[in-house]
């Protein structure tokens, strides 16, 4: 946990991020004018797995006192599995069912949101539980709820630096495969993935990579992500691939101390 220096009774003055994961969640609060004033914690549901998420969500909320109070700005990040990434020409925000079910009937329980990726020039639209969205409403009047994904693909792109090189991207965790492909300057693939076996990892890597038709001498894997699978797994993929390589934080994003936020927090703000 990071603590510096940050005085709760101003937090209408700071921005609340909320990563909302699988067996719980992690907040980020950070002055917007001040970068050494921020406070992070992670909270662990500790309970049997047939409980409903979002009641375990709203127990744990009212038990942090930190995350309820004002904030200028709060923002939730949440793992999604089926998008849609429309191109900003192709983009109409009245046609949102249209461009995500393609004539298919909506799904009642889920509401569609969208992500502008300004930098990309994309909007990536998402089912998201109707449920959990009003409670975060009702909760936090939160400003947007973001896919994991889209601050990913907005720092991945930033990170590209538009050579002559193909580059996939990975963000591993330790139940998922998050890929992100850049081919000949453009944002070329990008898929979420439930694995957890190392083999499982591998095979879908090396699957995407030769579907995507890289070159294993000249393009590069970068990758990132905290979880045990990647010390076994990045050996194996340097047996096909000779460039494979660690991402670099984002430092002039966020305090150095804070190394354990996780990386589509600290790079959130390209989607602000």
């Amino acid at each position: 946990m990071t603590d510096r220096i940050i005085d709760f009774s101003k937090s209408e003055q700071y921005s609340l991020s909320i990563r909302l994961l699988s067996d719980g969640f992690s907040f980020y609060i950070r002055s917007e004018t001040d970068s050494s004033v921020s406070y992070s914690k992670q909270i662990s549901f500790e309970t049997d797995t047939e409980t409903d998420y979002n009641e375990l969500l709203k127990k744990y909320v009212y038990e942090e006192e930190h995350i309820l109070l004002p904030y200028k700005n709060v923002y939730v990040i949440d793992d999604v599995t089926s998008v849609r990434l429309v191109p900003d020409e192709f983009y109409d925000r009245d046609h949102l069912c249209l461009l995500f079910y393609a004539g298919m009937p909506a799904d009642p329980k889920k509401k569609l949101i969208h992500n502008p990726l300004t930098r990309s020039g994309y909007h990536l639209i998402f089912e998201y539980d109707l449920e959990r969205f009003s409670f975060l409403t009702r909760t936090f009047g939160i400003n947007r709820v973001y896919s994991h994904l889209s601050p990913l693909i907005e720092y991945f792109n930033k990170k590209y630096d538009s050579s002559e090189k193909n580059k996939l991207y990975l963000h591993i965790g330790p139940s998922r495969l998050d890929v992100i492909a850049f081919k000949k300057n453009k944002l070329n693939h990008l898929n979420s993935i439930s694995v957890s076996q190392t083999s499982d990892f591998l095979y879908y890597i090396l699957t995407i990579w030769e579907t995507l038709q890289f070159d294993q001498e000249n393009d590069e894997i970068i990758y990132s992500g905290e979880t045990p699978v990647i010390d076994e797994l990045i050996p194996l993929l340097k047996r096909y691939i000779r460039t494979v390589s660690i991402l670099s934080k984002p430092m002039d994003l966020a305090l150095k101390e804070d190394q354990r936020v996780p990386l589509e927090i600290l790079t959130l703000t390209l989607c602000e």
